[in-house]
């Protein structure tokens, strides 16, 4: 039997543990998306891209997600593009640690009302088309198509400091 300050101790560790693991789900859903490229023509120095976006509720509420998701996959994930060669449109950075050694500019960056909205259009104001709209067990993943302003993206990220321009290498 263990005594009072045995079970103390073990009782604290297992809030711990599991304080730590709900943090970590909550790192995790926070950039839960799919991305692919679209078919279609788009403006010298943006990408038209179709975000899916995992959420609860298949409301509005999900476009702001799906906005930020955008710009977070042409900075970190990269995409295929759907051409005949489908080629492969590279993240912005290959470090895996970027977002995490800049954290503070990126928490600001992707806040609520922040600096990413000036990077992103809705397209038919976010209005999933036929086949946009999944559900999958308790959630839906949601389509929405999206256009990246690119180029302008890549300057404010350079002119933050957080991104090495393209002539610094690698």
């Amino acid at each position: 039997m263990l005594k009072k300050t045995n079970f103390k101790i073990v009782f604290v560790f297992l809030l711990a543990i599991l304080s730590l693991s709900s943090s970590f789900k909550n790192i995790e859903n926070k950039w839960r998306y799919d991305v692919e490229g679209v078919a279609g023509q788009a403006i010298e120095g943006t990408d038209l891209i179709k975000i899916w976006t995992y959420t609860k509720t298949p409301k509005k509420n999900y476009l702001e997600q799906a906005k930020k998701n955008a710009v977070h996959a042409i900075i970190f994930r990269g995409y295929t593009k759907v051409t005949q060669d489908k080629n492969i449109q590279k993240p912005f950075t290959q470090d895996l640690d970027s977002e995490q050694k800049n954290i503070a500019f990126y928490n600001a960056f992707f806040a609520d009302g922040g600096p990413y909205q000036n990077f992103v259009e809705l397209v038919n104001n976010g209005t999933p088309g036929i086949g946009d709209l999944i559900k999958i067990g308790k959630e839906y993943k949601i389509a929405t198509t999206v256009i990246v302003k690119k180029n302008a993206l890549r300057k404010h990220l350079e002119e933050a400091g957080v991104l090495k321009t393209l002539g610094q290498g690698f």
